[in-house]
């Protein structure tokens, strides 16, 4: 199984400690991703890792007594994983969670999705006329 990954993450609410306020931190992430997939009647399952390329836009101090700050944008490579159950409520709608991360140079993360996945309906070609 081969996959194509794009992810926008952006800060939505600053930590108490955080002494940039006049822009968000963002990150821009393009990747692809290999792995294996599994399944029943009532069930799925799919994991894969690869490889991407990390867009980080981010603030920082400009010199070093923390009096002044900038806005910066840095690439780094990264290691992108996602691991992926789920269950059918009937065929073609199921629920599932999605455990995921990036491990890089600049700002590694892992998270968790809960989602709905919905399985479109195809003509079977062997239907008689």
């Amino acid at each position: 199984m081969t996959s194509l990954r794009f992810a926008y993450t952006q800060e939505l609410i600053e930590g108490a400690d955080d002494s940039v306020t006049f822009r968000k931190n963002r990150i821009i992430e393009t990747g692809i991703m290999w792995g294996e997939g599994w399944g029943g009647r009532r069930w799925y399952a799919a994991g894969s890792a690869g490889m991407s390329i990390n867009l980080r836009m981010y603030g920082d101090s400009a010199i070093e007594n923390n009096t002044s700050f900038q806005y910066f944008s840095a690439l780094t490579l990264g290691v992108p994983a996602q691991i992926e159950a789920g269950v059918f409520l009937n065929k073609q709608l199921a629920i599932n969670t999605t455990l995921l991360g990036n491990w890089n140079f600049r700002q590694p993360y892992i998270g968790v999705h809960l989602g709905i996945t919905y399985r479109f309906k195809h003509a079977s070609s062997s239907e008689s006329l």
